[in-house]
Formats: C-alpha cells, structure tokens, sequence
C-alpha cells in the first residue's frame, strides 16, 4: 500500500491502482496523537480509536512529538489531531473541536513544601514568580507561562519535579495522578497543593477542511464518551 497526502487528508491506494488527484471524502484518514498522550494514556488513546473506527474510516494512526503533532494537523498533513485541551490551542488555525470531549484532566499547582505560602499566590503574586513545563505540552506555554515572571520548559516531568523540590522554580502545574507516577524520591520535598486545581477538557481537533468527516466521527464519539463530560 503506498500513502499519500492530500493537503487536508489522508488516502490510501492500493499498489498499482493509480488515480487522479486524491479526493477529499476518503475513507481513510490519518490523525495524529502526542507522543507523550500515546505511552502514558493508553486506555483513553485505545477507546478514541476505537470510536474513530467505529465511525466507519480506516484510521492510519502516527505518534509525533507534541508541537509537531499539532502543527501537522494545523497545516492539513494529518485530518486530526485525537487529544488536546482548548486552551492549549487558542492560537493554533484551521482546527475545529470535535463534540463530546473524550476526557477531562485536572492539573494541580506543585511547590516546594519550604514554600507553602506559594499554594496561596494570585495572580498578582503570579507575576511575581517563576513557573516550569514540560517542553512541548502546549498547555504550558499557551496557559501557564504567559501568567507568570519567569518560565522554563526541561524535556521530562522529572526534570520539572527536580527544579520545583530544589527550589529554583517556584511552582510547576501536573495531574495529581502524574504527581503520583513520578514523584518518586522528591515526593518528601514537594507539596501538591490542596485546593488549588485547574479542569480541561480534551477534545480531537480537525482541520477545517475535513469537516466532512466530522458528522460522523462526532456521532461515534456520542455512543463512545457520552453527549458530554
């Protein structure tokens, strides 16, 4: 089978069966997923892809690392970037939010516990003070960072727990379940802070050029994730 890319999606021929220029209503389409999305939620990426197939498309699945995830499906090399929070993408053109969201995140403020008066910071005390990220969760760069005086982003969770505990940032921002996972030793020197909780919800974005699709991955996601989270 050889792929092609049309400049909104995805089709795949058959070898030997060349045609004219790939149409738009295909029913194969490729979609993309974080990477980080892809080895550390594989029950919710399994149930997006089964509903997508139950939509009656061929799915032809790739895992890029996050911003080039995003950027693919912005410029139409892929129909559908599956896992994102609308506040990561404000900015990002061509995508459309596919209805009902497929998960709903909730990320809590970590501090050093030889800094408790942190968990307590406003806004105003926000601007104040120095934040850090994961690189490449735009989550981070779009909502978190512009809050704050100074941001870092570091390549791993790790690295974000590391700078936090040691003191030379002052707060980070992650799921308490990820908290949980990768704590590890820093776990006695950080203080997921109680209260202080922001809620996202995930939806598949598609590019507005394949809004022909969207009908009906829209009613698969109705039978899969309910008529909304």
């Amino acid at each position: 089978m050889f792929r092609f890319l049309t400049p909104f999606c995805a089709v795949v021929i058959a070898a030997g069966l060349w045609a004219a220029p790939a149409p738009l209503r295909a029913e194969t389409l490729k979609v993309a997923v974080a990477e980080a999305a892809y080895r550390n939620l594989p029950q919710i990426r399994g149930r997006i892809l089964e509903a997508l197939r139950q939509s009656g498309f061929e799915i032809d699945l790739v895992a890029l690392p996050g911003n080039r995830a995003l950027l693919a499906a912005s410029r139409g090399e892929v129909a559908i970037d599956v896992y994102r929070q609308r506040e990561a993408i404000a900015r990002v053109p061509n995508l459309v939010a596919i209805e009902p969201p497929v998960d709903r995140v909730t990320f809590g403020m970590i501090t050093s516990v030889d800094t408790p008066g942190h968990c307590d910071a406003g806004e105003s005390q926000f601007r104040e003070m120095s934040v850090v990220g994961r690189l490449g969760i735009k989550l981070y760069e779009e909502y978190y960072f512009p809050r704050f005086a100074r941001a870092e982003s570091v390549s791993d969770f790790e690295q974000m727990l590391k700078l936090v505990a040691a003191r030379r940032i002052d707060v980070s921002f992650l799921t308490e379940e990820a908290f949980a996972r990768m704590a590890g030793e820093y776990r006695q020197r950080l203080l997921f802070c109680p209260g202080r909780h922001d809620s996202f919800t995930i939806h598949s974005f598609i590019h507005k050029d394949c809004m022909w699709a969207k009908p009906r991955i829209e009613a698969a996601y109705r039978r899969a994730f309910g008529s909304s989270r």
